[in-house]
């Protein structure tokens, strides 16, 4: 192995030894914003969608590697086109069988924004079992986390090698832990962290009371607090499905 690790060393305690400005912004920069060396604190927003227990599933109904391959395609490639279809998008990006997305989050109507592309994930989850179903394969279960904070971004890795983002904070963490136990025991598909509920609930009351009583607060001690969920499906989608797909 040809790992340089005298350079390793110098170049560990250069950034340690090193300050790392954080700037203030009012949304998420472009890319072209960011170096190795700053980082920027703003309002972000994520979703996670975690497939429940997929290992298991598959296994024990014996599908193969073929038709699992494609079972996670499909799901995979359309929770990234709805995600994709959401202006304030910034990053998506998949881990395994979740499928993640980093949103822009400075203003309340972003983070309404935001939940809707949820709830419109939580309505394709519903077609898709529909189309599993048609086809004698297992239905599958997903949590939806949402998570929103001011948060610290940085740009890490190396110069002509690989790059991303890392965020530091709540947001990410928030949506990741809440995707865990959506749609387990008796939590619902859609969870939500604390900042995301107080910055929708008020819009949405005034869209239509009955989100005072569709949106429930919970408890979980795996979460390590309060949070709040739900099993809201976009209206005209559901519709459809119920009325042509079904």
């Amino acid at each position: 192995m040809s790992y340089d690790f005298k350079q390793g060393k110098r170049d560990v305690e250069e950034i340690l030894n090193s300050k790392t400005p954080i700037q203030e912004a009012d949304e998420i920069p472009d890319e072209s914003e960011f170096t190795y060396d700053n980082g920027v604190r703003t309002w972000v927003g994520s979703i996670f969608v975690d497939i429940v227990d997929s290992t298991t599933l598959f296994k024990s109904n014996n599908i193969s590697d073929d038709v699992t391959a494609r079972i996670l395609r499909s799901f995979t490639e359309q929770i990234v086109l709805i995600m994709n279809d959401n202006e304030n998008i910034y990053q998506i990006g998949i881990r395994g069988d979740c499928v993640y997305g980093v949103f822009r989050a400075n203003y309340k109507e972003k983070i309404v924004k935001m939940f809707r592309t949820a709830y419109c994930i939580n309505t394709f989850l519903k077609l898709f079992n529909v189309l599993l179903k048609k086809r004698n394969l297992p239905q599958i279960k997903a949590g939806i986390g949402i998570g929103c904070n001011k948060d610290v971004v940085i740009k890490s890795g190396r110069k002509r090698i690989t790059h991303d983002y890392i965020w530091v904070g709540d947001a990410v963490v928030n949506a990741s832990n809440l995707s865990g136990i959506a749609n387990r025991s008796y939590n619902e598909p859609i969870c939500m962290d604390d900042v995301t509920y107080q910055n929708i609930i008020d819009i949405l009351i005034k869209e239509n009371p009955k989100y005072s009583n569709w949106i429930r607060k919970a408890y979980s001690s795996k979460y390590g607090g309060n949070f709040y969920e739900c099993d809201i499906v976009q209206t005209d989608f559901n519709d459809w499905i119920d009325e042509e797909v079904a």
